[in-house]
């Protein structure tokens, strides 16, 4: 049996109607990941600004979210727990408001800071909040289009995570596993598709508003930290890095040629992390 990361009851598209609001959860999402992204990236600058050693850089965004989890808890973590909470109705619309905003400012903090982490559970907690909250308000004025505001929350994670990756196939698939929830596969798609295709990216693969100088500075920022993670983890001083002068074995060479590949999807996964695009 299939284990579900997700537990989530089983959700069906009620109405014909509800079309309509599922489009414009896609254009909502696919403007709010870019600006989530670029949140990010500010705060990286912000912390990086201050000239501080890394464990005191560590040390201010640990401070940060902890001030943040002192009041509102539910931003330590993945956010699991609060994204099951709003897939089961258990969460009151209200008070997701104040959580989207402090696990928001909590995960600029963590990123910025240079803490380990990742945006890819954020990115799900974002889009469920932001689904819940436009299925209630739906709900409240338009009954018919949104007979169940927790389907939309659904929806709005794969949609904000298509924004976000810029891979709606990818993010499609992979809420399947997580939930294993097929019965709005349609508004699925539409809305990650609509997310994917709203979110703005340049020609090029980077987010709009970069200049040329900052792409660049980016690129050999994330090859750089790539290549040194690649040889600290694979490689000793007996075996040079990526080839070494003298003789060399078939080991070695089968070694750099895997720590090449490593070096690609480490790089790869810096840049998805800073908003690019990564075919």
């Amino acid at each position: 049996q299939a284990h579900v990361l997700y537990q989530v009851p089983p959700f069906r598209l009620a109405s014909v109607w509800e079309m309509g609001p599922y489009v414009a959860l896609g254009f909502i999402t696919g403007t709010l990941a870019p600006v989530f992204l670029l949140s990010l990236r500010h705060a990286e600058r912000f912390f990086v600004a201050l000239r501080l050693p890394v464990a005191l850089r560590l040390a201010l965004g640990g401070l940060a979210v902890g001030a943040l989890a002192i009041n509102v808890p539910q931003v330590c973590g993945n956010g699991y727990s609060v994204v099951v909470d709003i897939l089961t109705g258990r969460v009151l619309w209200g008070a997701i408001i104040g959580i989207f905003a402090c696990k928001w400012l909590a995960t600029m903090a963590s990123f910025g800071s240079g803490s380990p982490g990742g945006v890819f559970t954020p990115s799900l907690f974002m889009g469920a909040s932001a689904g819940l909250l436009f299925g209630t308000l739906v709900n409240s004025f338009w009954p018919g289009a949104a007979q169940d505001p927790r389907a939309f929350a659904l929806v709005g994670m794969g949609a904000f995570l298509s924004a976000a990756s810029h891979a709606p196939v990818m993010a499609v698939i992979m809420l399947f596993e997580m939930t294993l929830s097929y019965d709005i596969v349609l508004p699925l798609l539409l809305c990650s598709v609509i997310g994917c295709v709203q979110s703005p990216y340049e020609r090029g693969g980077h987010p709009s508003g970069y200049s040329r100088a900052e792409v660049e500075q980016d690129y050999m920022e994330c090859e750089y930290k790539s290549r040194l993670a690649n040889e600290q983890h694979f490689y000793s001083q007996s075996s040079p890095f990526p080839f070494g002068a003298g003789p060399q074995s078939p080991a070695d060479h089968a070694r750099a040629l895997h720590g090449l590949s490593t070096i690609n999807a480490m790089r790869d996964t810096c840049l998805a992390a800073k908003g690019y695009r990564v075919e």
